[in-house]
């Protein structure tokens, strides 16, 4: 289950809330100055009978009858986010005012239906993989590998583009593009977490364009830090800079581990020796 907000802002007047059957806010109750718990306002109507009334036109209205799964998933499904925004009334709704409310609220029912099909089929057909992939919003993140190669199987590139957008909006930031899938999706460890593929350290380096920022860290990074490194053996990356592996700026960060080459560790000694400080 889920909370749907009862109105814009949390809040109403009193009388609209009469008007649309909607809660009225809990009222405190002082005895002999002692404030008491708030009471909570009890529905006077059968939720289950209204719900049931409502079922099959959410059922239509939210676009589950034209996917394709199983409809008693669709109607459970269904069943949820008509229950949820049942529950938010004192007295008995009715059903346009409920699926007005599913209207105003359109984005987050999407997300959580997105949410439980995803929980219930492991491979959706190529209507509910559309569904999904345009109306899912965040909810559709942790499973954007599995999305991804549905796409790529039912030749779906103009899916692939909308989970792009979804990736860079919800996704982790700071990860490098993928060559074979194009999602900015590798990992530290070298490999795609949409697509599986795995990049060389040259990729890496290229990509965020090491030398340079390696050059950079080696003249302004402390003796400590240059020793550190030198005793790693690596050092750790990002499109902004280079961090020594024990930084505390190097926390929380998508970071890419670097192994230093000869001719590095070479320029690291020589930088050490060029500075004038007391060992």
């Amino acid at each position: 289950m889920f909370d749907i907000p009862r109105g814009k802002g949390g809040q109403r007047k009193n009388s609209r809330r009469k008007d649309k059957g909607e809660s009225t806010p809990a009222k405190t109750v002082v005895d002999g100055g002692n404030r008491s718990r708030p009471k909570k306002a009890k529905s006077s109507f059968d939720t289950g009978k209204i719900v049931d009334e409502v079922l099959d036109q959410a059922y239509i209205y939210l676009g589950l009858s034209e996917l394709d799964i199983d409809e008693k998933i669709a109607k459970s499904v269904a069943r949820e986010v008509v229950e949820a925004v049942v529950s938010g009334y004192s007295s008995r709704p009715s059903p346009d005012s409920v699926l007005k409310r599913i209207q105003r609220n359109r984005e987050l029912v999407n997300e959580y239906i997105a949410g439980k099909i995803l929980e219930s089929i492991e491979k959706p057909g190529p209507l509910t993989l559309e569904f999904l992939i345009a109306n899912g919003g965040r909810a559709v993140i942790k499973d954007v590998s599995r999305l991804y190669k549905l796409a790529v199987e039912y030749n779906k590139p103009e899916l692939i583009i909308t989970l792009q957008s979804l990736w860079n909006k919800y996704g982790p930031k700071e990860m490098l593009k993928c060559p074979r899938c194009g999602f900015n999706g590798i990992s530290p460890e070298y490999s795609c977490v949409v697509c599986g593929a795995t990049v060389s350290e040259k990729y890496i380096r290229d990509s965020i364009g090491f030398s340079d920022k390696f050059n950079t860290y080696l003249k302004t990074a402390s003796v400590a830090e240059l020793r550190e490194v030198l005793q790693l053996g690596f050092i750790l990356v990002d499109s902004l800079r280079v961090y020594t592996p024990k930084s505390p700026e190097a926390r929380g960060r998508v970071l890419y581990p670097i192994r230093l080459t000869r001719a590095e560790i070479n320029s690291i000694i020589e930088e050490i020796n060029s500075r004038d400080v007391r060992i």
